[in-house]
């Protein structure tokens, strides 16, 4: 996998530790990584387009997956951990839960990337605050 990480505030990580945070991914990390590598190579995409890497959370160390939905664009990276996928300060994260487990994140976000529109959710309160501004 690459070397290469999204920068920013809620995403940081140690180069000589990128074996370390990948043994550590929890059992939801791992199983989005799998389902969303295996449907970008069953599109016949070359997985390393997309910058898969393994961070860790600033705020608890959690190790997570990320991955850009768009090669090209840095923002459009979803950072799966344990309790559910980021993809940045300003959005809401998809939990991942019993009812809707890290295999359908994972569909979802695929499908997004290949349909090549990254899937970025909005906080419902600023549409709110948009909408009535």
């Amino acid at each position: 996998m690459g070397r290469r990480v999204a920068t920013g505030e809620r995403h940081a990580m140690n180069m000589k530790s990128v074996d370390d945070i990948q043994e550590n991914l929890g059992p939801n990390a791992k199983a989005f990584e799998r389902h969303l590598t295996a449907g970008l190579q069953w599109a016949d995409k070359e997985v390393t387009d997309y910058h898969p890497n393994y961070v860790r959370r600033k705020s608890d160390g959690t190790s997570g997956f990320i991955i850009f939905q768009d090669p090209q664009d840095v923002d459009s990276a979803a950072v799966c951990f344990e309790d559910g996928v980021e993809f940045g300060p300003d959005a809401p994260m998809i939990p991942i839960t019993e009812d809707q487990p890290a295999s359908i994140v994972a569909t979802m976000i695929l499908v997004a990337m290949l349909l090549e529109k990254p899937m970025k959710p909005n906080c419902p309160q600023c549409e709110m605050e948009e909408k009535w501004s």
